[in-house]
């Protein structure tokens, strides 16, 4: 059985993980576990912090993105908030220094994400997101390493930020109808989401993305369920996936199985260095 790519998740080890409808599933990370280790299931999962990457770390054949979330940015930030002093000096080494104390766990993830900036779905001081944000980004040019991004709300201002920093990069789940162009013309890679039946945004990407920059994703279990509106388990992960590669090759002209490889082929050419 050929290994179903998601090229970019969330395994929830404790419950109502993400946006979305929420739910309890004390058992989802040992589904994933199975399916991972099985090799019914292949997938690029992210950890938000420490102790998330070394859960997921028990997990063989996983492959792991470590990156501090721009909805976490107040969060991260807070300790340097309470003390007060200078925004523009202050918080910026302190961003710096905070981000270096995690060096490890950048060098030791496959790719450094998800990373960027959020106006839409979280309330945090775009001002730390972009310092957080531009901290990582020159932790990932140091490290040579791949980076995924979130891109809600400030599409136009993280393609701007990008031209100053050579990596490779996989936007996330892209659903803005605006500045695609400035993401393809860098090279971008894209993953698409589980709405690519509904959402004119993704179905814009899936035409104007070139096939061999194209991957799959669906951000993990509460994603789809807030995409699809019905409960979903572990084991119908790889369905999900295959319906979007049939999605992306009835646009493209290529046969299911033919996009499959070529899918599988971008996911690996995105991780190497």
């Amino acid at each position: 059985m050929k290994v179903i790519l998601d090229s970019h998740t969330h395994i929830d080890n404790k419950g109502s993980l993400g946006i979305g409808i929420d739910h309890e599933s004390p058992l989802e990370f040992l589904d994933f576990k199975s399916l991972i280790e099985e090799k019914q299931l292949g997938v690029l999962a992210n950890a938000a912090c420490a102790s998330e990457y070394e859960e997921l770390s028990q997990i063989k054949g996983i492959f792991i993105s470590f990156g501090i979330h721009p909805w976490n940015a107040d969060e991260f930030c807070e300790e340097n908030n309470q003390k007060g002093g200078s925004r523009e000096q202050t918080i910026e080494q302190y961003i710096h220094t905070k981000v270096q104390e995690l060096k490890d766990y950048y060098r030791k993830a496959h790719a450094i994400g998800e990373i960027g900036m959020d106006s839409v779905w979280c309330a945090c001081d775009l001002t730390l997101q972009k310092l957080l944000f531009r901290e990582q980004l020159s932790m990932a040019v140091e490290l040579q390493k791949p980076i995924v991004l979130h891109t809600k709300g400030q599409e136009k201002e993280i393609a701007d930020i990008l031209k100053d920093y050579s990596l490779k990069k996989l936007v996330h789940w892209y659903s803005c109808e605006e500045h695609l162009k400035s993401f393809i013309d860098q090279d971008c890679y894209f993953t698409v989401g589980p709405d690519h039946g509904f959402n004119p945004a993704v179905k814009k990407l899936i035409h104007a993305v070139p096939l061999n920059r194209l991957l799959v994703e669906t951000d993990g279990i509460s994603a789809v369920e807030w995409a699809t509106g019905r409960k979903v388990n572990a084991s119908e992960i790889p369905t999900i996936l295959k319906e979007t590669i049939q999605a992306i090759a009835a646009v493209k002209g290529v046969s299911p199985e033919t996009a499959e490889i070529r899918l599988e082929e971008n996911f690996y050419r995105y991780l190497s260095v």
